[in-house]
């Protein structure tokens, strides 16, 4: 199945996956956080981490402006393929594919392989079994020392594994200004914001073009905002972000 997203086309063999949701809300897919990405990059570009990239839907959108940087992270080999076949079909030379997932460490961790790549998930060596694979993990600090690039930006769907992974950030996340986590409302999730100096909670909302604490009627995953960079992130936004948290 193929589908267009913006001025991107997706390609997936799965007709339950990702490009179906997207074939299935066509133009509201995802449609605040991608606003809120599209807005904080367009005039002045910059760089964005996509964490758990899948097929690259979010990773493509945003590298339709040749002045942003983007890094995809997808773990699964098969998803990798697609996801790497996906940015050669888009012609898409700003776009880093990496093969591995974000935790708290270097080395290798075991996630489930599902068919349904989307709802595919890190499990504790003993809860493993016969059905898990074991991929790469890498910190997201020696990423950003490897490649030379530290984002502006990054999107985390990671089906449970965030907190780990957010160790893993080490002295990163102060230059971060946004964060887009799935399931933010968690109380461990807020609590690692929180004491890292970040607001959230909060969602963006394209049509009224204004951040607060109320979720849209569209699913949207939560944002947590650096307050050290609101100022920056509401120029670029191109309204003033009260402190909310």
């Amino acid at each position: 199945m193929t589908v267009k997203i913006s001025k991107s086309i997706l390609s997936d063999d799965s007709f339950t996956g990702t490009v179906a949701v997207i074939n299935s809300h066509r133009d509201e897919y995802e449609y605040n956080n991608i606003g809120f990405l599209t807005s904080y990059f367009s005039s002045e570009g910059g760089v964005f981490f996509d964490i758990g990239a899948n097929i690259g839907s979010y990773a493509l959108v945003q590298a339709e402006n040749p002045s942003v940087r983007v890094v995809a992270f997808e773990p699964m080999a098969r998803t990798f393929q697609k996801l790497s076949n996906n940015i050669r079909r888009n012609a898409r030379e700003n776009i880093i594919a990496l093969n591995c997932a974000i935790s708290d460490r270097n080395g290798t961790i075991s996630m489930t392989d599902n068919k349904e790549s989307a709802v595919n998930h890190v499990v504790s060596s003993d809860d493993a079994g016969s059905g898990a694979v074991e991929v790469a993990c890498r910190t997201l600090a020696s990423v950003c020392n490897e490649i030379g690039l530290v984002p502006d930006i990054v999107k985390m769907d990671i089906e449970g594994h965030e907190i780990s992974a957010l160790d893993g950030f080490g002295n990163v996340t102060a230059h971060i200004a946004a964060i887009i986590v799935e399931r933010g409302e968690r109380p461990e999730i807020r609590e690692f914001f929180d004491d890292a100096g970040f607001i959230g909670p909060v969602y963006f909302h394209r049509e009224e073009g204004v951040i607060n604490s109320s979720p849209p009627i569209r699913k949207t995953d939560s944002l947590f905002l650096n307050r050290a960079r609101l100022d920056d992130t509401g120029r670029r936004l191109g309204f003033e972000i009260r402190d909310i948290g």
